[in-house]
């Protein structure tokens, strides 16, 4: 447990206790602490890498590259992206407005087959 000791929660909002105990599983946990101990300063290192070269691009107005191994893929005159299938296409809905804790709304948004901004 002296992983759990080191990690800082905050409590689940009143009306979603039982999912953050579904979730938030001692096991659960030790893994997330384990991942991040793992991986936390080759994040860090990425992402200012990230800001960096960002910085570059815009001061500098290059355009980013692609890696070599890949090239093949762009000289291929036949290569294609396959079209977003029929599901894919036009689902817009605004769920902007709804309350985190109101799961029987997010899911009903979710699932609406609404078109166009609502």
């Amino acid at each position: 447990m002296s992983g759990l000791d080191n990690m800082e929660l905050s409590p689940p909002p009143s009306c979603l206790k039982a999912e953050y105990e579904t979730i938030f599983t001692t096991d659960s946990l030790l893994f997330l602490h384990e991942l991040i101990s793992t991986f936390d300063e080759e994040v860090d290192q990425v992402l200012k890498l990230r800001v960096s070269r960002k910085a570059h691009l815009d001061l500098s107005g290059d355009l980013p590259s692609f890696l070599e191994s890949s090239s093949h893929i762009r000289r291929d005159p036949a290569w294609r992206v396959l079209p977003v299938p029929p599901r894919l296409q036009r689902r817009h809905v605004d769920i902007g407005d709804l309350a985190p804790c109101d799961t029987q709304r997010f899911i009903q948004a979710l699932q609406s087959p609404a078109q166009g901004i609502q």
